[in-house]
């Protein structure tokens, strides 16, 4: 089933960029279906995002969203963020996967 998301790039002080995948709330039920959602991203990612950090996040930033990260980090840092990631000014790109 082909599902469309959004990403958007967000550069973290400390460390590389996180790559941010959102899904309507309720997409992700489980880490594991957010894991293989992962998986079909990276196969759509050029050759120089491969090693980003992808966070998914399931529902708005807004509403206190469930994360899913590649690493404990990335989550924590994103949940930090997340005032920043629901401004208007953040650029997100539509994205289909099918997983």
């Amino acid at each position: 089933m082909v599902r469309k998301l959004l990403t958007a790039l967000l550069a973290r002080p400390q460390g590389g960029p996180i790559l941010i995948m959102k899904a309507p709330w309720g997409t992700f039920r489980a880490p594991w279906e957010a894991a293989r959602a992962i998986e079909a991203l990276k196969k759509t990612l050029p050759s120089d995002q491969l090693h980003l950090d992808i966070v998914v996040m399931d529902g708005e930033p807004t509403k206190n969203p469930k994360l899913f990260g590649s690493s404990p980090g990335s989550s924590d840092y994103i949940r930090s963020v997340l005032a920043t990631i629901a401004a208007p000014t953040l650029t997100w790109t539509p994205t289909a996967l099918d997983w």
